[in-house]
């Protein structure tokens, strides 16, 4: 609860300067390990969209095992075995999630997305109760981080 908080915290005060706003009508929070805290977000937020974008498992581990994390919480990126645990548990929470907070978490597969952004992407918004704006699909020549 404190690291949400904390962060929150910290990603306001960056959106209100860039945007000159002091309290937002939506926020994106992409941490990894939000699968941990579904049900605290949907108690906090029950009519949030609770996002889950799933990864084939072996590009996923590859993925995070690729990547350098800087040293701490995430040292376990660099050892498969670990990495398989961890994803195991994980896949495991989000069936735990789906078996007890029923259709409360959206699903979408990332290589969709890849495949068909633009189809993904306009359902995705359409699920935040947002109008579709092309200007989604340029994500890439944004100067904000995304």
């Amino acid at each position: 609860v404190d690291e949400m908080k904390q962060r929150w915290q910290m990603i306001s005060k960056e959106e209100e300067r860039a945007a000159g706003e002091t309290n937002p009508e939506r926020y994106v929070d992409k941490m990894l390990t939000n699968y941990y805290n579904v049900g605290f977000i949907h108690m906090l937020f029950p009519n949030a969209l609770i996002l889950h974008v799933a990864r084939e498992p072996m590009d996923t581990i590859f993925s995070a095992y690729k990547h350098e994390f800087p040293a701490g919480p995430l040292d376990y990126t660099s050892d498969f075995p670990s990495l398989a645990e961890m994803y195991h548990a994980y896949r495991d929470l989000i069936e735990h999630w789906d078996r007890e907070l029923p259709g409360r978490v959206t699903h979408v597969r990332y290589e969709d997305l890849v495949h068909d952004l633009p189809g993904v992407a306009k359902k995705i918004i359409e699920a935040t109760g947002l109008d579709w704006d092309e200007s989604v699909l340029d994500f890439h020549k944004k100067k904000q981080a995304v």
